[in-house]
């Protein structure tokens, strides 16, 4: 036990003595707390961001909810609010983010945000038209750039990555071979209300009908049609269609259906036909002004004038016969290229001389045969000791007749090459032609 000290129950230690130091703070700080006036909550501009429905008065420092105000617009509605709500259709002065909070999650905001109508925004200022922008400058762009070039929509993947590499910032989501089927069918639907909307205003129509098979032996016309519109000659591809058959009821009906698809009220404007000539084309009935195609009529005439030459049918064999004896056989291929190296000549491979444009494919095969003439049968004559086909081909190679009927088709059909291109140009008309054929 320490001396000097004593116990007493019940006692409490006594309070530290108020020095004049301390007692001068406590009054200086009872003396700033009146002077201080009462801090004023301000509305920050901030509070506005993505909230198109935030309205603040100035004069009268409240805020209200737009969206609110626009749906609770009759009594009806208003009792469905509860008091917290009403606040912010009068007005309220509680200016504190928390209270725009939470009245942004609230059940009656949500029910008028989902319940109002859309807002009319400036062409191109919505974020939807945004990224329709950002990708017509990429991926519409690729996937117009394959259906131009007859590409596999494979190859829009292989594009978009390329974008991806020169650093463009493209949106990857849209990047596959079905939205490049998509996108294609926007453009190609854009165009054809493009299409449609020049043939309305014009007054008298014509059409371009033809047909070929496709790679699959299906018959398939293309429709194209022709008209003028304040001095201008407009010509534009309609689409493809798969007759049933090719009789002239079964191309006559496809042809309608086709029109009422995709140029509504284009049949009553109707004038004239363009087809190659063809019976079922052309018709017994002739409602319209039908028209043998120029080119083609040229080129049909010109081939049914060297037939009845009769060295036309050795020409044509021995054409055809060097295509297919290269074209079958690499090692025939790699013999004539050493022929050319041989004798230093520019090598040239035998082209094909058939298919649906005769002049341009037997002009090119003859000026091939004619400018390797000399290492085409240099060739020939060696393989013709061990292959029959070489020694047939050799022969007519080397035949006076042939070469010399050879000589006068290339000469020819160099000139009916350059008309019949004359004539397939746009801005060719039947009174030039008219004006060609006068002496």
């Amino acid at each position: 036990m320490i001396n000097g000290l004593k116990y007493t129950a019940g006692s409490l230690p006594g309070k530290r003595r108020k020095t004049q130091s301390s007692t001068q703070k406590d009054a200086e700080k009872r003396q700033n707390a009146k002077n201080t006036k009462k801090r004023e909550r301000a509305f920050q501009p901030s509070w506005k961001v993505d909230r198109d429905w935030l309205q603040y008065d100035e004069a009268s420092k409240k805020m209200r909810c737009q969206t609110c105000i626009d749906f609770y617009n009759n009594d009806e509605r208003r009792s469905m609010l509860r008091p917290e709500s009403m606040k912010w259709l009068d007005g309220t002065d509680a200016l504190k983010k928390d209270n725009i909070t939470k009245h942004e999650g609230s059940n009656s905001h949500k029910y008028a945000s989902e319940r109002k109508p859309p807002k009319p925004s400036a062409i191109g200022q919505t974020s939807a038209a945004k990224e329709l922008k950002n990708l017509r400058n990429a991926q519409f762009r690729n996937a117009h750039a394959i259906a131009k070039w007859n590409l596999s929509f494979k190859s829009y993947v292989r594009l978009c990555k390329l974008d991806h590499a020169k650093g463009l910032n493209v949106n990857s989501t849209y990047e596959n071979d079905k939205s490049a089927g998509e996108y294609i069918a926007y453009i190609a639907r854009d165009k054809m209300n493009t299409i449609s909307n020049v043939v309305d205003a014009a007054k008298y129509v014509s059409v371009t009908l033809d047909g070929c098979t496709d790679s699959s032996g299906t018959e398939q016309e293309s429709i194209y049609v022709h008209f003028a519109l304040e001095g201008t000659v407009h010509q534009h591809f309609v689409c493809f269609t798969s007759p049933n058959t090719t009789s002239a009821d079964d191309i006559y009906q496809s042809l309608k259906s086709c029109l009422d698809c995709y140029l509504p009220g284009v049949q009553s404007k109707l004038v004239g036909l363009t087809s190659d000539g063809a019976s079922n084309m052309m018709g017994v009935r002739r409602e319209l002004v039908a028209t043998h195609c120029l080119a083609h009529r040229l080129e049909l005439g010109v081939r049914d004038a060297f037939k009845k030459h009769q060295n036309y049918d050795k020409l044509i064999t021995l054409l055809v016969g060097l295509f297919y004896f290269n074209a079958k056989s690499s090692k025939q291929k790699k013999e004539l290229l050493q022929a050319y190296e041989a004798l230093k000549m520019k090598p040239l491979v035998p082209t094909r001389a058939g298919g649906t444009r005769w002049v341009p494919h037997i002009h090119l095969a003859a000026t091939v045969l004619t400018k390797g003439y000399k290492a085409i049968t240099t060739k020939l004559a060696n393989a013709s000791h061990k292959n029959p086909k070489a020694e047939g081909l050799y022969k007519l190679a080397t035949d006076f007749n042939v070469v010399s009927f050879l000589l006068l088709v290339k000469e020819i059909l160099g000139q009916v090459q350059n008309l019949s291109l004359m004539l397939q140009r746009k801005d060719t008309n039947l009174g030039e032609v008219v004006l060609m054929k006068s002496p």
